[in-house]
Order: C-alpha cells, then sequence, then structure tokens
C-alpha cells in the first residue's frame, strides 16, 4: 500500500521550466531564487514541464517560443505588457497561479515559401519595406485580390493584437477571440483599411523584394521575393490567465 501511494504523490507532482533572458542580469538572479523557492515547495524541475516560466519580458517570450513546453507564464518588468507577473511581485502571485490553473490557448499563424515552414508567430507576422523606399504588396484572400503600396504589412493574432497592429490602425481585440487582423503600415493614400478575419485557411501575399519578413520581431528574411503563404496554425500555447 504504501508503495502504490508513493507512485501517486510522484505522478501529483507539478513540474516547471525556467526559461530566463540571458541578456538580462535580474532575469538570471531572478531564475535562480525561483528555482530554489519552488523546490522547497515541492515542485520538480523538468525539461518536459507542466509549466514555463519565461523571465525577461514580452520579447525573451516571443524569442524562445520554440523551447516553450507546458503551460506559460511570464514575468517581467514594470514596462512589460503581456506578462502575467512583475519581477517584484513573484513570490505573491507565482504559486497563486499555478494552482489556479487556468488558461487561454493562444493561436499561431504559420509562414510557409515554396511549401517548406518558415516559421510560427505567437505575435505576429510582418512584411515590411526596406531603405525607407515604400514596397508593393499583393494579397489573395478567398479568391479576392488586392494589392496597395505602402511600408507594410502586419499579420496580428488577438495576442499581438495590442501591439504593432495597434500602433499602425488596427483594432484591439481580446485574448479569447477567433479573429485575425491583416493591417498596412502606411498604406499610400490610405487605399487600404485594416481588416479582420474569423479565420485563416489561407492568405497568400506577394512583395516586391524591397521588403523584409519578421516573425515576432525577429528577422526571417532581408529579401522578401516570390509567394508566401500564412495560415493558422494547428499548434497552440497555453497562457495562463
Amino acid at each position: 500500500m504504501l508503495f502504490k501511494f508513493q507512485i501517486q504523490i510522484k505522478y501529483m507532482l507539478i513540474s516547471f521550466n525556467l526559461i530566463p533572458n540571458k541578456s538580462k542580469k535580474w532575469a538570471i538572479k531572478l531564475s535562480s531564487e525561483i528555482e530554489t523557492f519552488l523546490k522547497s515547495k515541492g515542485y520538480i524541475k523538468s525539461l518536459s514541464p507542466d509549466f514555463s516560466i519565461v523571465i525577461g519580458g514580452d520579447g525573451s517570450f516571443y524569442y524562445n517560443l520554440s523551447r516553450v513546453k507546458g503551460k506559460v507564464i511570464l514575468i517581467g518588468s514594470e514596462s512589460t505588457y503581456r506578462s502575467q507577473i512583475k519581477k517584484d511581485e513573484w513570490k505573491l502571485k507565482l504559486i497563486k497561479l499555478i494552482k489556479r490553473n487556468k488558461c487561454v490557448k493562444l493561436p499561431l499563424i504559420s509562414v510557409y515559401k515554396n511549401g517548406k515552414l518558415i516559421g510560427e508567430g505567437v505575435n505576429d507576422i510582418v512584411f515590411h519595406s526596406k531603405d525607407f523606399k515604400v514596397s508593393n504588396f499583393s494579397i489573395v484572400i478567398k479568391n479576392k485580390s488586392m494589392s496597395f503600396r505602402g511600408d507594410g504589412l502586419i499579420m496580428s493574432t488577438p495576442f499581438g493584437s495590442t501591439a504593432y497592429s495597434y500602433s499602425a490602425g488596427g483594432p484591439k481585440l481580446n485574448l479569447m477571440s477567433n479573429k485575425f487582423i491583416l493591417t498596412p503600415i502606411c498604406p499610400y493614400l490610405r487605399t487600404m483599411k485594416p481588416l479582420s478575419f474569423d479565420n485563416i485557411n489561407k492568405i497568400q501575399i506577394k512583395c516586391d523584394g524591397n521588403a523584409l519578413l519578421m516573425i515576432d520581431g525577429i528577422i526571417k528574411s532581408k529579401k522578401c521575393t516570390g509567394e508566401y503563404v500564412l495560415e493558422k496554425s494547428k499548434n497552440k500555447i497555453e497562457f495562463v490567465n
């Protein structure tokens, strides 16, 4: 009976992983403190965790997206917009968030070229002109074509709707929304307005070569030529809410 009880206890243990921004000294220091604290409370560290705790800020989350497993808790500074916990209050809130265990599932946008996956974004996909020159953009959505000249184009998730897209004139979305936003950046003579969609099955985008591609603020290509396809990913991120 004791052996069975020990097995039950083992499977009830909650695991965590820490992903600090290694360029920030406070994040590295905090990571060590949190690891000691959680282990003292009976939690275990794992590379396949129930919770990934990202320390550093919004950019740290986007940059380490491929390393995130399980449910996500973001700890940031006072200037971090999306973090559930600020760095000075983690002891008061971290255990409460873990025990509460409520999440919103964040959709991702996949980007393909020639059938090959370039990457996935939880915030936004951006095509942006270079060298202070406007670019030509062509878009096909559900057999409907449109084009414009401007500084760029943003495809945003609900999670990213309060970031670059909003600054460029796009609407804010609730995190629980099923919509996505396509926002032009400074379209010449305002020939195109932000568009929202209930889903993304397939959006084809062509640039004239004078544009770069960014996924969650990280440059993936410095010269966009040919056709790119954006789709809603089958993957989702569980973000503790």
